[in-house]
């Protein structure tokens, strides 16, 4: 898939970031042998693309005392604990931390902007065609060795972990929720049809066009790819939110919580002591910086032409029914 110019990745910094990552992985693998299994419970941010789960993520890296995945740290997904080591240096150095709740397609700004970390995440649960492995092949992965990265950048933070990464811990919390008994699971949901309008745009900024594929790929993907975009797009807001909520249903209620996208900027701080709550329900009582959060504007907004937005709409009543 090409990107269009703006959002294009450099190969050249992409070689020689996957040959450094290829070198620091046998010092990590050695570096790490002490750890086991985090210690403290781990925040999952899940949810369809585009329903607010990177504004979460940055309120909730800014409102509460958590470690994350920063953009620099991102660029180890084969050794996270050298990057969170590394992260934790620059930011004794630089004292600086990022007061923007603006992100772009996802991106958000400076070397502490939280990141999907989607290279770390695609290492240790590779989806094909689609997102999702299945029962045969989640029996492949090394659990315990994946247990030891995450207990290893737990150690580098002495704090509880949260990640936000939707094409590969959205389609896998069962999984997530069996591996790490202590693990929460907060679900950002929007309007489908809202987040049916924004993953259009997204794909004509990202991509130029309205027919590439963006976001998650539930099973489902192989034969709605053949659909007509309109209709492909709310297919996968459906089912993707289907087997969000399948599984979700399928772990203690005490372990997850769903965040409405308007109410969240409407009540920002509310919402986060939701989530502490929710984090002391496991054991953990999260400390707080201080910040006070301010409203923000939501954009559920007609953005579409009359004609595209009426289809779109129309798409999304053919799965969801009428909203």
């Amino acid at each position: 898939m090409k990107r269009t110019e703006l959002y294009k990745k450099n190969s050249h910094i992409e070689r020689v970031l996957a040959r450094m990552n290829g070198a620091l992985a046998p010092l990590e693998r050695r570096l790490i042998a002490r750890f086991n299994a985090p210690v403290y419970p781990i925040i999952f941010i899940v949810g369809v693309q585009r329903s607010g789960t990177t504004l979460l993520t940055q309120l909730l890296t800014r409102w509460a005392d958590v470690g994350y995945v920063s953009n620099l740290m991102a660029r180890f997904w084969r050794a996270p604990y050298v990057g969170a080591v590394l992260t934790n240096v620059l930011a004794q150095i630089s004292r600086s931390t990022s007061s923007s709740f603006k992100s772009d397609l996802g991106y958000t700004l400076g070397h502490n902007g939280p990141h999907e970390f989607g290279y770390f995440w695609r290492h240790w649960l590779p989806g094909g065609a689609e997102h999702s492995l299945d029962s045969v092949e989640l029996e492949k992965v090394d659990r315990v060795l994946l247990l030891r990265e995450l207990a290893s950048v737990e150690h580098a933070f002495g704090i509880p972990l949260v990640f936000k990464n939707l094409t590969v811990c959205s389609l896998h919390i069962t999984f997530l929720a069996s591996l790490l008994p202590r693990a929460v699971f907060v679900d950002c949901v929007r309007h489908p049809l809202f987040a049916a309008q924004s993953t259009l745009e997204s794909r004509r900024k990202l991509y130029g066009n309205s027919d590439e594929w963006l976001g998650l790929k539930p099973p489902e993907y192989t034969w709605l790819r053949e659909k007509p975009y309109l209709e492909q797009i709310a297919g996968q807001v459906f089912f993707c939110r289907q087997h969000i909520e399948e599984a979700l249903a399928m772990i203690p209620p005490s372990r997850y919580l769903r965040v409405d996208y308007q109410t969240l900027c409407e009540r920002p701080q509310h919402q986060l002591e939701r989530i502490t709550r929710l984090v002391s329900g496991v054991g953990y009582d999260l400390d707080r910086t201080g910040i006070v959060l301010p409203s923000l504007q939501h954009t559920d907004q007609k953005r579409l032409d009359d004609t595209e937005y009426d289809l779109l709409r129309k798409a999304c009543e053919q799965y969801f029914g009428h909203q």
